[in-house]
């Protein structure tokens, strides 16, 4: 083993073998440089990430009446990541070969078919419905349609955009959203043993707010 290098603040020495570096793949997109449109299409391409954020942060601290819906959603975005994951290497199709000699851009053997990015939000555009019919009375009248409008449009803006990227064909992209939507549909069948299930994740956090002493005015002497 070759010899380390010493931290002076730490009790422990770290080796110099060299490593290859790699980029982290999830958030790395690549666009035309100095065009708008491929700008605003790789940032588009985040928007799974950005979903799966927002709606961890309303689970945590969103009311407790909406927090069931928000955890089912979570759970339904994970069981269709998951059939993603078995439906490519099912169908092995490659991607588009634009992007092999780029840096950093190591596309893995039969990862293209169908496109996760489309199925994701084809997935999201079905149960943003649910989400916001939940929500309906806690909304501005005027603000529902708009609203729904704005996120269905979205979702096919992102499956758009992984074909313009040159991730997927056209035909990735769409099976792929055609995925989703079936995976959408088949969640709805299966949402009340989702909720059991959401309902007992959010037991111990129930519980402890439960404990928490509330904060009365005798609480405060």
């Amino acid at each position: 083993m070759e010899k380390g290098r010493f931290c002076q603040s730490c009790s422990f020495a770290f080796p110099t073998v060299n490593m290859t570096k790699t980029p982290f793949a999830l958030t790395y997109i690549l666009y035309d440089e100095g065009s708008l449109i491929g700008w605003l299409m790789a940032l588009l391409s985040l928007c799974p990430i950005f979903i799966i954020v927002v709606w961890t942060f309303f689970a945590l601290f969103e009311s407790k009446h909406n927090r069931i819906s928000n955890v089912v959603l979570l759970l339904g975005l994970l069981f269709n990541t998951g059939l993603n994951m078995i439906l490519k290497p099912w169908f092995n199709e490659e991607r588009p070969r634009d992007l092999v000699d780029q840096p950093f851009i190591n596309f893995k053997p039969g990862n293209g078919f169908p496109s996760d990015h489309a199925q994701f939000m084809a997935f999201f555009s079905i149960h943003i419905f649910f989400w916001l019919k939940d929500r309906r009375d806690q909304l501005l009248s005027f603000t529902f349609f708009p609203l729904l409008i704005s996120f269905e449009v979205g979702s096919l803006l992102v499956a758009y955009s992984r074909v313009y990227l040159k991730y997927h064909t056209l035909k990735q992209a769409v099976a792929g959203y055609g995925f989703g939507l079936v995976s959408g549909l088949l969640y709805l069948s299966v949402k009340p043993y989702a909720i059991k299930v959401a309902r007992f994740l959010l037991t111990p956090m129930e519980q402890k707010e439960k404990q928490r002493p509330r904060n009365t005015p005798k609480n405060r002497r």
